[in-house]
């Protein structure tokens, strides 16, 4: 709402200029793989529950390698950190010159970490879905053998056959293809899950790749700072 100026559209390519290195990048997918496997083995506490568990991650990377590939394309990343959602200042920006500006390039940057970044957080979405599921299952099922709770679970994850021929179905009539078609299915099918099963799998992910508000005491001091620059940046525009 309040536009963009110069200082800004420079600050961004400072930031893009720091995060361009490949070490940067390389990093970012250690990082977020060390966490998944740090998750993927605390969840496993339950050995019956490993196959599943295993099932939804490498399931959740398939649809979080579509996700990544829509992103580098589009540079709009699905996953929602907040209420409002602003594309990135590079985003937005147009150098004069169009491709042929190296500078316009500098977008890739962010891209490539928000790709990575959504490769790892659907995976642990999915693992953790199947985990809660399969806890709910086992809790209403006690006593019953363990391939009834798998069955509950998935009817509960709205992975059955017939729900994916709906969705897809549904992307068809959209007239959607390809990569498209397949992240509208998916997407389909996990708006039919429980809302509170999906804000404790979206925000399993996010803390699983690092993009959850910081927490503790260097929480409130970046909340402290950021309350001051707004409260300054307001007091100069009055």
């Amino acid at each position: 709402l309040e536009g963009m100026d110069v200082g800004e559209v420079g600050m961004a390519m400072w930031y893009a200029s720091i995060l361009s290195g490949p070490r940067t990048q390389f990093k970012n997918v250690f990082a977020n793989m060390v966490m998944t496997l740090f998750e993927f083995m605390t969840s496993a506490r339950r050995p019956q529950f490993i196959p599943k568990l295993a099932y939804g991650l490498v399931t959740g990377w398939g649809h979080g390698a579509r996700e990544a590939a829509h992103i580098f394309k589009s540079g709009y990343t699905p996953i929602r950190y907040g209420k409002i959602e602003v594309p990135p200042i590079l985003e937005q920006w147009r150098f004069k010159g169009g491709k042929y500006n190296p500078a316009n390039y500098a977008k890739y940057i962010a891209r490539v970490m928000m790709a990575a970044d959504a490769f790892s957080y659907h995976g642990l979405k999915e693992m953790r879905a199947w985990e809660l599921a399969l806890l709910e299952a086992r809790k209403e099922g006690k006593g019953k053998p363990a391939r009834e709770h798998w069955a509950k679970a998935t009817e509960m994850l709205y992975r059955t056959k017939e729900r994916r021929a709906e969705a897809e179905l549904r992307a068809t009539q959209e007239g959607l293809k390809g990569n498209e078609f397949h992240r509208r299915v998916w997407e389909i099918m996990e708006q039919s899950r429980p809302l509170q099963m999906e804000e404790e799998t979206n925000d399993f992910a996010a803390r699983g790749t690092f993009n959850h508000q910081p927490e503790g005491l260097l929480g409130r001091l970046t909340d402290l700072i950021s309350r001051g620059t707004q409260d300054t940046v307001i007091t100069l525009k009055v």
